[in-house]
C-alpha cells in the first residue's frame, strides 16, 4: 500500500504540467489564428479608408477662388494619406469659404468621415453654437469621401468618433 501511495504521488506532478501544457497549447492554437484575422481586416479597412491619389491631384490643380489666409501644414502634392477626422455636430455645413456668409456646399451628417487637407485659418471665428456656449475656433480645410472640397468651423470636427458635448454648469458658473 506505502508502495502505491509512492507511485501516486509521483504521478501527480507529471500529470499537472500535462493538463498545463494542454492548455497553454489550446491557448495557442485559438488566438494565433484570431490574431491573424483581426490584423488583416485592420489592413483592409485601412485600404478602403484611402483617398484615390487622382482625386486628391485633381483637387489641387483646380483654380480656386481668391485665397484666404491660411496655414499651411505640409505641401499637398507629396501627401497622398490624409487624417481622417468625424464630424462631431450633426448638420453641420460644408462651406465653399470660411466664412458664414460663404455657400453652403452640403450639410454634414453625425460622425461621417472627413480628411484634413492640411489648412486652418489663421483667424478664429466665435460662434455661438448651443444656447449660452460660445466657442472659438478657427476653420478646418476638408474633403469628404465624395471629393468635395470645403471649409469646416473647427470646433465641430474631432480625431475620434464622437458627439460634440459641452458642460452646462461651466456655462452657468460664467454668467
Amino acid at each position: 500500500m506505502a508502495k502505491e501511495k509512492k507511485d501516486a504521488s509521483r504521478l501527480l506532478p507529471s500529470i499537472e504540467i500535462m493538463i498545463v501544457a494542454v492548455f497553454f497549447i489550446s491557448f495557442i492554437l485559438v488566438t494565433i489564428p484570431r490574431c491573424e484575422r483581426e490584423q488583416s481586416e485592420r489592413q483592409a479597412n485601412a485600404e478602403s479608408e484611402e483617398i484615390p491619389t487622382t482625386e486628391i491631384l485633381d483637387s489641387i490643380t483646380k483654380p480656386e477662388a481668391p485665397k484666404t489666409p491660411a496655414l499651411k501644414l505640409n505641401s499637398p502634392a507629396t501627401v497622398t494619406k490624409r487624417t481622417v477626422l468625424y464630424v462631431t455636430i450633426g448638420g453641420m455645413n460644408l462651406r465653399e469659404k470660411p466664412t458664414l456668409t460663404s455657400s453652403v456646399m452640403q450639410k454634414m451628417p453625425l460622425y461621417e468621415q472627413v480628411y484634413f487637407m492640411d489648412e486652418i485659418t489663421e483667424f478664429t471665428q466665435k460662434l455661438d453654437l448651443f444656447e449660452g456656449y460660445t466657442t472659438d475656433e478657427p476653420w478646418i480645410k476638408v474633403q469628404t469621401k465624395e471629393g468635395r472640397v470645403g471649409w469646416l468651423y473647427g470646433a465641430g470636427v474631432h480625431f475620434y468618433r464622437k458627439k460634440f458635448e459641452y458642460e452646462t454648469e461651466q456655462v452657468e458658473e460664467e454668467e
